[in-house]
Formats: structure tokens, C-alpha cells, sequence
């Protein structure tokens, strides 16, 4: 029994016995220059045999029925006894935990879910289950919704958790997940500091076959850990009214009354036009000045549909790869800008806005090789020739650029050159370009599944480059502290009153002195 392969498209196994049909599907995505197709598989020496070869477009595939809502309640909570007025009916403990029902919980659904469900009147009853005994991190309460859980439907995932007294004091994560059959899916987490209470909100649609079994449980903690559960909601939530939601808010917020007042020839000398004078007006607008973007990368330039396709429909870009480092530098000191170049131009051609993306990149795994192997000091030369590099042959031409991308995700520069390499970036990129707009960009922020890109941990970066200070005068009438570049608000208080200032600390090796009367 031999393999036998036809390109990359198909492949199975053949003998000398019997002809066996090879049969596959392929999509170009952009226009090739030369196409061959080729039989392959067999070692050297052995014969392959070929009754017929035909290539022909494939049929498209039938549309999927459409999903059966008709029975659906949106916003009603599949969970059985969520507010455990039967205490523990329904609810299991996954593993030899001990599950125990306790109250003391919060009174008020979780922010989230009160906003979807708009039931700001209708209070928890504070009733919690307590999970204590856990010898592993994915033991906590569960529960069965198999028969409850609609195909293609939206669920919305809403809940309040808390962890108990542990002796490491350490940040635990919290997560609420869905096991559909052998898949796991986040149901939403959150990282707990602390002993309060935290809301944990997702979602999930289940698309494949009707499940046979989905279990809906909740996990993380250390072992040892107390978990506690408060509320546990998962609803169905109407899509299409949230579609008519945001047009509603769009026509609010986007859009603006216009009155174009129509008068004779001679202006407002001739008096306005009436109606009865069969004036016909006809607006049709030409372009949208909302920002809507796409990914583009240069094999796409070659695709003219693609290129059509993309220019009458947008009106921001940005670039897959083609201005990373990785891309622009992949060798020491050897360079390839021309695809960023070809897809500049393009954009430009066609009046697009195009963000830059992005200037270094955090994550280890994103950062080429000989990056990696680059001493202190060569690595931080390297920073400095790539960021000025950059900047400089592209000034003016970018919007805005994502300085360095996931910071939340990785730390690769700031391990090896230091905490202030972050804040450097970005007013050296403000210097060399000021016209563009600096982003600190990430994923997950606000989808509550990753616990490293959390809206507070997000909100912490803008802080690390903030510098806060509180003390008191020295015996010489001296205060002093290191601050980040930038502005800053001071006040002093005296016996006799409070004197307030700014000032701006820029770039200088030298301390900057203020005299500050009061």
C-alpha cells in the first residue's frame, strides 16, 4: 500500500489491485503567473498509472438551513436553581470537592447582565455556593444544560465570583468555562486580588452538531483555594435587536440634519423656491468620513477583485506584516521595505489613511532570531536604528502607529533594556513623527477571556508612565523625586495655605529646578 498525492490538494492510499479516485479542491487567492498541477507519492522506480485527469470549477456548497429561533426566550437563564432557593438541586461539585450554600453574596445582578437584561429592580437574593476541599484548579461546581442549549444561538455568561483566605496571597484566576462534548470554551475569567466579590462576564454560540453533552462549570483557583459563586446567569441574547440597537445609535450619533435651502438664479434677491415649482433634489454622499478599515498585505495587491473590492469599501488600512521588524529587517542590516512600499502607495492612490503596524512587537516569539542574540548594548543601538529608521523614511505618510504591540501579552524589550524602554519608544516615535497618533494597542481587553489583557491591567500601562509623588520639604525647603517626561500639576500646602503649579519636565541630563513662592 502506497500514498499517492495529487499537488497539495488530495491524497490517499493506492495499490496495484485497483484504481482509486483522487479527488480535492483548491482556491487561488490572488493571480499566479505559471500553474501546474502533478502527480507525486510513490518511491523512485514505481510506476504510476493515469486513467484521466479533469479540473473544473467546483460546486458551491448549499447554504446551511436557517437557525430555529421560534422557541427561544431571550434573556431567560438556562441555569437551573441560579438563585438557590433549592439549595444545591441541579448543581454538582466537579471532583471530591465539597459544594455548600451560604449567604452573605451580593444582592444586585452583575453590571453586565443588568445592562442586557435591563432588570436594574431585580436583586439577587444573596445566597452563594462555597466550594471548599479543592485538591486541584478545575474543581468547582457544575453543572448539566445539554437539553437547554440552542445551535447557533448567542449566550451571554454573567456571574459573580470571589476567592477565600489563602496563605500566598497570590492574584488567582477565575474562570467560568464550557465543556461541549471534548471542547473546552471560555465561558469568561477574571483575575481576583483580593477577597471581594468580582463580576465574570463571556460568551459563547455553540455551531457544530447538536452536543451530547455540555457541562458549565467553574475553576481556577490554587488548590486549596475557597471558590465561591454567586448568580450564575447564562441567557440567550437577541442579536438582531442589538443590531437595530446600534442603528439606532448610529442614526444618533452618526449622522447630523442637513437643510439645503434652495433660491432662484439671483440669490436670495429672487425669493426661495416653492415646492409647486417642481424642483427636484438629489444627495448622494461619495464618502464617509466614520474611519473603516482592513488588513491588506502585498500578495493582495495582485488580486484586482480583492484590490476593487477593497479600495470602494474602505477607507483606512493596515498592514498584515509588511512594516513589522521581522518583515522590514529579518537579517541584521539587510532590509525590505518595497512591500510596505507597494502597499503605501496603493493606499495613497486611492486617498486611504493607513495605520502603522506596529513599530516593535513585545511577544518573544514575534521577534526574529538575531534580535534575540543581540548583547545589552547592541540591542538597545538596534532599538534606536529601527525606531529612527522608521519613522524617518515613512514621516507623514502613517496616521498612526501601534508603538509596541501586546505589551500586555509580552515583555521581551522591556526584560532586556528596562522598564523606562516603553515610555522611550513613544517620545521617540512623538519626536520623530508628532503629526501621528501613538497607540497602545492589545486584544482580549474587552472581552473578559484573558486575564492578561484585563481593562484595569490596560489601564495600568498609561499609569507606569505617570509619575505621582507625595512627601515633604527637606530641612533646605528641597523636595525632590525622578519623573517621567512630560506635564505635571503640583500643589503646596503650608500652614497658611496651598500654592498650586505646573510645569513640563523635558528631555536633560541636568535636574530641572523650580522655585515654587509661597
Amino acid at each position: 500500500m502506497l500514498w499517492l498525492g495529487l499537488g497539495w490538494c488530495c491524497r490517499s492510499q493506492v495499490s496495484d489491485k485497483e484504481w482509486v479516485q483522487l479527488q480535492g479542491k483548491i482556491l487561488l487567492n490572488s493571480t499566479v503567473a505559471k500553474a501546474s498541477i502533478y502527480i507525486e507519492g510513490p518511491p523512485a522506480g514505481v510506476d504510476v498509472l493515469l486513467d484521466s485527469l479533469v479540473v473544473k470549477h467546483a460546486q458551491k456548497a448549499p447554504p446551511a438551513p436557517a437557525p430555529d429561533f421560534e422557541n427561544l426566550e431571550y434573556g431567560a437563564n438556562i441555569m437551573q436553581n441560579s438563585n438557590l432557593d433549592d439549595g444545591l438541586n441541579g448543581w454538582f461539585p466537579l471532583g471530591p470537592c465539597t459544594l455548600s450554600v451560604h449567604d452573605g453574596g451580593p444582592r444586585v445582578l452583575p453590571p453586565m447582565a443588568q445592562e442586557s437584561l435591563e432588570l436594574d429592580d431585580e436583586p439577587l437574593n444573596g445566597k452563594h455556593i462555597h466550594v471548599t476541599n479543592r485538591s486541584q484548579t478545575w474543581m468547582g461546581p457544575a453543572q448539566i444544560i445539554t437539553d437547554k442549549l440552542t445551535l447557533y444561538a448567542t449566550y451571554q455568561v454573567s456571574a459573580w465570583v470571589r476567592v477565600g483566605a489563602h496563605a500566598s496571597g497570590a492574584p488567582q484566576t477565575i474562570n467560568v468555562a464550557f465543556a461541549v462534548d471534548s471542547q473546552w470554551i471560555n465561558g469568561g475569567q477574571v483575575l481576583a486580588r483580593d477577597e471581594r466579590w468580582y463580576e465574570v462576564g463571556g460568551a459563547l454560540r455553540v455551531e457544530a452538531k447538536p452536543a451530547t453533552r455540555v457541562m458549565v462549570y467553574v475553576q481556577g483557583p490554587d488548590a486549596g483555594v475557597d471558590l465561591m459563586v454567586a448568580g450564575l446567569q447564562v441567557f440567550p441574547v437577541d442579536r438582531k435587536a442589538r443590531v437595530k440597537h446600534l442603528k439606532r445609535l448610529t442614526d444618533k450619533v452618526r449622522k447630523r440634519d442637513v437643510v439645503l435651502k434652495v433660491t432662484g438664479a439671483d440669490g436670495a434677491a429672487a425669493g426661495a423656491v416653492k415646492e409647486a415649482d417642481g424642483v427636484e433634489v438629489r444627495v448622494r454622499q461619495v464618502s464617509n468620513s466614520f474611519p473603516l478599515g482592513a488588513c491588506i498585505m502585498r500578495t493582495n495587491m495582485d488580486n484586482e477583485d480583492f484590490v476593487d473590492f477593497f479600495t470602494k469599501n474602505f477607507n483606512w488600512a493596515v498592514f498584515g506584516n509588511e512594516l513589522k521588524w521581522y518583515w522590514t529587517e529579518p537579517q541584521r542590516g539587510q532590509f525590505n521595505y518595497s512591500d510596505a512600499d507597494d502597499l503605501l502607495r496603493l493606499c495613497s492612490d486611492h486617498g486611504m489613511c493607513v495605520r502603522g503596524h506596529c513599530i516593535f512587537w513585545e511577544v518573544d516569539n514575534a521577534v526574529q532570531q538575531w534580535v534575540k542574540t543581540l548583547s545589552t548594548d547592541d540591542l538597545s543601538a538596534a532599538v534606536s536604528n529601527r525606531i529612527n529608521g522608521l519613522l524617518t523614511r515613512y514621516k507623514g505618510k502613517f496616521k498612526h502607529y501601534d508603538v509596541n504591540n501586546e505589551m500586555l501579552h509580552g515583555s521581551f524589550y522591556q526584560d532586556k533594556l528596562g522598564k523606562d524602554i516603553r515610555a522611550t519608544m513613544f517620545k521617540t516615535a512623538s519626536e520623530l513623527d508628532p503629526d501621528a497618533l501613538l497607540f497602545v494597542n492589545d486584544y482580549n481587553v474587552e472581552s473578559m477571556c484573558d486575564i492578561h489583557a484585563t481593562p484595569e491591567a490596560y489601564i495600568q500601562l498609561k499609569r507606569e508612565w505617570l509619575t505621582h509623588s507625595h512627601g515633604h520639604a527637606d530641612e533646605n525647603g528641597e523636595y525632590k523625586f525622578r519623573g517621567h517626561h512630560g506635564e505635571y500639576h503640583v500643589d503646596v500646602t503650608t500652614p497658611t495655605g496651598k500654592v498650586s503649579q505646573t510645569f513640563t519636565v523635558d528631555k536633560d541630563d541636568a535636574p530641572l529646578v523650580l522655585n515654587i513662592k509661597v
